[in-house]
């Protein structure tokens, strides 16, 4: 229960972002249950998600992108998969990024996490 809060408390605080456009929300398809196990968002490109991850990291908030994707991998290449094979896969994992998410963290926390991504987003706008 702890964990989805933090998520829905992201997913609250964050949709301001979402309608501007300036990124995108994780979706639950009505369908589905989430084990809230990450919260991250999606980027518009890849520039724009290192560029707030670096913002983060100067103001002490550890986020990380979230995956390689295998195909790429030592095993995949094994494989016979090369770079360019899935490329929306490759352009998603180029823009999503994985915030702060476990089950201490604090709502002060957040409110910090939540505030400093509107502020890259003032000063980069």
């Amino acid at each position: 229960n702890r964990r989805k809060e933090i998520f829905e408390y992201y997913q609250k605080n964050l949709i301001v972002l979402e309608e501007k456009k300036y990124l995108r929300l994780p979706i639950i398809p009505d369908d589905c249950a989430s084990n809230y196990h990450m919260f991250f968002v999606i980027l518009p490109n890849k520039k724009l998600r290192d560029a707030l991850m670096a913002y983060l990291k100067s103001k002490g908030i550890m986020a990380i992108f979230h995956y390689l994707p295998l195909h790429t991998s030592i095993q995949g290449r094994k494989m016979g998969y090369k770079k360019g094979d899935l490329p929306k896969t490759e352009n998603l994992s180029g823009r999503i990024l994985r915030l702060p998410f476990y089950y201490k963290l604090t709502k002060r926390e957040q409110d910090y996490v939540i505030q400093e991504i509107k502020n890259f987003f003032i000063i980069s706008r």
